[in-house]
């Protein structure tokens, strides 16, 4: 086996600090975004937080929008001409839109349906400037129509979008059928008025169409999508680090811009309209099954002078002449484990698969499966390997090494996705733009006067009941304004030798805190290292013939690192207190003072122990004639910093969520729960 590379594709320094405060995501954390649409975009609102950027339309077409082909890029005045000679535009404006939609007496999907065939007659149009190119999207309005979905049920129906007609597995749809999701790009939402509650609505629609294809196909990297009130349109933009939209322009009358975003998604490749090309079905037909896919993950092989292809980081010889070559593994899946990760439009989109690495294409039927884990890191942060590599090399005695070791999850691959031949990051997504002042864009309110929606105003899904009143919505998007920024991502993949289940699986109370205690005992081993985990959950903590592993190392962080990230690092439910309000107060925070790897483990244990305390023996001053001291100013409170109380605080309270608060087991039609 090749050996496992985790000395590359990530910074080799810490990152720099910055101090965005970080904040839930309600998209996670609203178990309401699985079983009411109307909560789940208010859902995705509060993530996305009270402001974006707008952009400039020229901004967008330079940096957004995929390139047109050669002949288009000057040949776009000659079309616009085409379309004013056979008679598509008539004084200035589409044709088939003779009046402002806002006049017409006819319903919002009848006074939209002709956008579609404006779409088509700038097809047409272009075909003439490119007989030799096919195009491989095409743009229809289905408002009726609900679009089937991969993993879950959704009432949700896009006003209008593109329909990508070179997917590998697209059908062409009969007259009444719907279209999937996985074919959809571009998705629009259209009203007939122009003002601030149907822009508000909008606005949360195609948040949520976003949302939705994202987290419905796993191939899919950014969406380019529309929203249009009256004549007033706007381009959109949405990756896991940026939602970008631009400013208005009238859609019925600057035929150039519209024309070019049409011909932009006609012409697109794969990569430029966000799917991932990495990602395929199987060759095999009869393979083509849901979530089983070839994933292929790129890497680099140390081979050294002294050490074979097998040897590894961790080989423990030394090594001269290092030669890196580069190489790949293709990965097919044969179930999806987790998606939460995925929930929401921006964050990591984590998903977690298993399946096996293929010899010569094929899956070997004697050998275990394994675990892949994709998500979007931030670019600046150290990717999980390595932080797995550096917690073992820190380990106090080689007994320490050899219980991390077996402890913690094997990677056997990990690096950074590769797409269209470059390194796969939110800036490039963007064609590497800054997003600035300088450049023309702006923050603006992403919703107008208020949070919440007129339900009277609000066009509501079919088959759907939402409650009427203040309690329709919820508070926390309402009461909680705040700007949220993010750092630049770059996608990353890493697959593990080991498969197994989670602590919840577990059904007696002694096995449950027989896991906790060899977690208990590894953690702290961690911590001996200088390290902190900071993300223990019910879903990190694994068991594998077993043994307790100790997963998701992403968060893990040395105790004498300063650096801080814009988003949270935890899982909200089995977070410590101290951690989920960013602030020490139980101590005062001498717990963040950590003395360096040469000091002894029981001292500093003692001082982290000392400094969180929640109770102190303070004697009272009873002597009367003492002069009171001079009030002095108040301390500076220290910058927070997570420590090893806080990750044990994280095994009490999984500890009382898999007593009290578990779902049962599952087991042959039985209910099992945790028992004596």
């Amino acid at each position: 086996m090749l050996s496992t590379p985790i000395r590359h594709n990530f910074p080799a320094t810490s990152p720099p600090a910055h101090d965005t405060l970080s904040k839930p995501k309600y998209t996670v954390s609203a178990p309401t975004i699985r079983c009411n649409v109307e909560q789940g975009r208010d859902a995705l609102v509060g993530d996305v937080g009270s402001s974006i950027h707008e952009a400039p339309l020229q901004w967008f077409k330079d940096n957004i929008l995929p390139p047109l082909p050669m002949p288009l890029r000057s040949g776009l005045p000659t079309i616009l001409r085409s379309l004013g000679a056979n008679g598509h535009i008539t004084e200035g404006r589409w044709t088939v839109f003779p009046d402002d939609p806002n006049q017409s007496p006819k319903v919002e999907d009848v006074v939209y349906a002709p956008f579609a065939r404006v779409a088509a007659v700038i097809g047409e149009a272009a075909a003439h400037e490119l007989p030799n190119q096919s195009q491989t999207v095409v743009f229809e309005c289905n408002p009726d129509l609900v679009p089937m979905s991969n993993l879950r049920e959704n009432r949700s129906r896009p006003d209008g979008y593109g329909v990508y007609t070179a997917h590998d597995n697209y059908q062409p749809q009969e007259d009444d059928s719907a279209i999937r999701w996985e074919f959809i790009v571009a998705p629009g939402e259209k009203k007939k008025k122009e003002n601030d509650t149907d822009y508000n609505d909008n606005v949360r629609k195609i948040l949520w169409s976003f949302s939705h294809i994202m987290r419905d196909d796993h191939r899919r990297r950014f969406v380019i999508g529309y929203t249009i009130e009256n004549m007033t349109m706007r381009l959109w933009f949405c990756s896991r680090k940026d939602i970008i939209v631009t400013k208005p322009f009238n859609f019925l009358q600057d035929h150039a811009t519209l024309a070019h975003f049409f011909l932009s998604q006609m012409y697109a490749k794969r990569h430029e309209l966000g799917y991932d090309t990495t990602i395929r079905p199987p060759s095999d037909m009869q393979l083509r099954v849901k979530n089983q896919w070839d994933i292929t993950v790129h890497y680099i092989d140390d081979e050294e002078e002294g050490a074979g292809a097998g040897a590894g980081a961790g080989a423990g010889c030394k090594r001269t002449h290092p030669q890196t070559r580069k190489q790949e593994v293709t990965f097919r899946t044969t179930g999806l484990i987790s998606s939460i990760g995925a929930e929401g439009v921006r964050g990591r989109g984590t998903r977690i698969w298993q399946g096996q690495t293929l010899v010569n294409g094929q899956m070997q039927p004697d050998r275990d499966e394994m675990v892949m884990k994709e998500y979007w890191v931030d670019s600046d942060r150290m990717r999980e390997a390595e932080i797995r590599r550096r917690i073992l090399e820190d380990a106090v005695t080689e007994e320490d090494r050899e219980l991390l070791n077996r402890h913690l999850l094997t990677p056997l691959y990990s690096s950074d996705v590769v797409v269209d031949g470059k390194l796969d990051t939110t800036d490039r997504l963007r064609k590497y733009a800054t997003i600035s002042g300088d450049d023309g864009l702006e923050m603006i309110p992403l919703i107008r006067d208020s949070r919440q929606p007129n339900p009277d105003h609000s066009v509501m899904e079919a088959d759907e009941k939402v409650p009427q009143g203040s309690g329709a919505i919820p508070s926390w998007p309402i009461s909680i304004p705040r700007v949220v920024v993010l750092d630049d991502k770059s996608h990353h993949r890493i697959i593990f030798k080991e498969k197994g289940v989670t602590i919840e699986h577990l059904t007696t109370v002694s096995l449950v805190l027989h896991a906790a205690m060899q977690a208990l005992n590894a953690l702290a081993t961690m911590h001996k290292s200088g390290w902190v985990h900071r993300d223990i959950s019910s879903g990190n903590i694994l068991i594998v013939g077993g043994v307790v592993k100790i997963s998701d190392l992403e968060y893990a962080k040395n105790m004498n690192d300063n650096s801080s990230h814009s988003e949270r690092s935890g899982t909200a439910l089995f977070m410590s207190i101290e951690a989920e309000f960013h602030e020490y107060k139980f101590g005062g925070g001498e717990g963040a003072e950590v003395s360096n790897k040469s000091a002894a483990p029981l001292s500093k244990f003692e001082k982290l122990l000392k400094g969180n305390l929640v109770f102190r023996n303070v004697k009272k001053d009873t002597n009367p004639s003492r002069v009171p001291a001079k009030p002095t100013q108040p301390a500076e409170p220290p910058a927070f910093r997570s420590n090893p109380l806080h990750d044990i605080e994280s095994v009490w309270w999984l500890l009382v969520y898999l007593f009290l608060y578990r779902p049962p087991v599952i087991k042959d039609d039985t209910e099992i729960r945790i028992s004596n």
